[in-house]
């Protein structure tokens, strides 16, 4: 596990943000790392975890976001549609394995996916039901100029 959660910390970087301690049964290491972060904590069955969106690992391809949950080929996607015309893209579906559902991921990996269509200055339409009726329930003031009917 300790070595899983050092992998994810390496790679490009661009803001400092974050000290974390990392202990495992004999070890503990306290690592100041740089990358744009999204964090949510979730209490989940009595315990709080921490779920980190690091943008560096986040992926675009000319129909998805995706972004790599673990080492097993789990990845949440949002999928969307660009319409030539007018250049507005649609974003129209999330999907997070089974496995990581109900654990607090697709809000920091919608963030991170919504981050980006900001910093480029990308005209969104939703029509996800989550992304329109829970993730933009809580973010529609930071996202609303690039949002568009």
């Amino acid at each position: 596990m300790m070595k899983s959660v050092l992998n994810k910390l390496k790679g490009p970087t661009s803001e400092l943000i974050h000290n974390k301690t990392f202990q495992n049964s004999n070890i503990m290491i306290t690592r100041t790392f740089k990358c744009n972060l999204i964090q949510l904590k979730v209490d989940n069955q009595g315990k709080e975890n921490n779920y980190f969106i690091a943008s560096s690992q986040l992926r675009i391809y000319p129909d998805n976001f995706s972004y790599p949950l673990d080492d097993n080929g789990n990845y949440a996607i949002l999928q969307f549609s660009k319409d030539s015309e007018s250049g507005v893209y649609e974003f129209y579906h999330v999907e997070v394995p089974v496995a990581f559902k109900g654990k607090g991921i697709a809000m920091p990996f919608a963030k991170a996916c919504f981050d980006h269509a900001l910093e480029n200055n990308w005209k969104v339409k939703v029509t996800c039901t989550y992304l329109k009726w829970k993730f933009l329930e809580k973010y529609y003031d930071t996202y609303e100029r690039i949002l568009v009917d």
